[in-house]
């Protein structure tokens, strides 16, 4: 189906945007060509290093002398370091703790500390101490008390002074944490007040995001036929960003999953499609969902 073809006749043939006006937020230059990032090196360097200052000083205006990170949209936001954010959303096993005045600490699942290697605002990486009962078992008491410990003599090494922010912690490990001496603060507002502000490197890495989801929505337009299925549609999406993603070169290490959503279902002549995709090249993330509005008779 090409974009623009108002004088269609038949159904599948129909545009996708009554207001042609719509079509100007695509993308059309980027739907069959690699992305390559204008992002220079040195931009993407300060965005990562900008966050860290802007927490720091948070933790010095809330007289609070360590940060303790668990939600990986934190972690990512302070030290721009991700590894399976969709597990540990619901599993606490890879944390980051912040001191105001020391070192940056990456506590990173056995085995993956490698992922941590680009990130310049991480001043070390130890190995996570897991105490959820999924891979303790009946060692988690243990296991935890041993976390405690680990994380009260590195706070106190450093002159802490018994304050500490903490984004998510249950109820047993805070307890801890509260037997050692500490005052546990909310972490999680302190974070969201830090990140309330951006910084010109940020905006800039933000309006290339959105150009790179511009041109996958341009080649989802492109493609959105009778026949084909929804999943088939999504992937133009996340094959634009991985081209973008690989044309970054030494400048960025992330990795990106195969996205497994959407429907065999294949789509219907009258079908509309809209997307919310969520995607984060930086710690910076900009929301844009899916949603498939069958006008069909066919049921799913």
């Amino acid at each position: 189906m090409l974009r623009g073809d108002a004088t269609a006749s038949e159904p599948g043939n129909a545009t996708v945007f009554k207001d042609e006006r719509k079509q100007a937020y695509l993308n059309p230059e980027g739907t069959n060509r690699p992305l390559i990032s204008p992002i220079p090196a040195a931009t993407l360097d300060t965005a990562r290093k900008y966050p860290l200052g802007r927490l720091r000083a948070k933790m010095k205006d809330w007289d609070c002398s360590a940060l303790l990170l668990y939600d990986p949209v934190n972690i990512r936001y302070a030290l721009d370091s991700s590894n399976m954010s969709i597990w540990t959303m619901h599993n606490p096993s890879r944390y980051a703790l912040i001191h105001a005045d020391g070192p940056a600490i990456m506590f990173e699942f056995e085995g993956a500390e490698h992922v941590n290697t680009r990130h310049p605002g991480i001043d070390e990486v130890r190995t996570a101490k897991s105490f959820l009962f999924f891979t303790a078992g009946n060692l988690a008491e243990h296991r935890m008390r041993d976390w405690a410990d680990e994380l009260a003599s590195i706070i106190k090494s450093h002159g802490g002074n018994g304050r500490a922010a903490v984004d998510r912690l249950d109820p047993a490990p805070a307890a801890e944490l509260r037997e050692r001496g500490f005052r546990l603060l909310d972490g999680q507002e302190l974070a969201e007040q830090a990140r309330s502000i951006k910084s010109p490197e940020e905006i800039e890495l933000m309006r290339w995001t959105i150009r790179v989801c511009e041109a996958g929505m341009a080649r989802m337009y492109e493609v959105s036929e009778p026949g084909r299925t929804e999943r088939e549609i999504w992937a133009e999406l996340h094959s634009r960003i991985r081209v973008a993603v690989a044309h970054r070169g030494k400048h960025g290490s992330e990795r990106r999953k195969p996205h497994s959503r959407g429907r065999v279902r294949k789509h219907q002549a009258r079908d509309r499609g809209s997307r919310h995709h969520e995607w984060s090249k930086t710690p910076r993330h900009l929301p844009l969902g899916r949603t498939l509005t069958p006008f069909s008779d066919e049921r799913v």
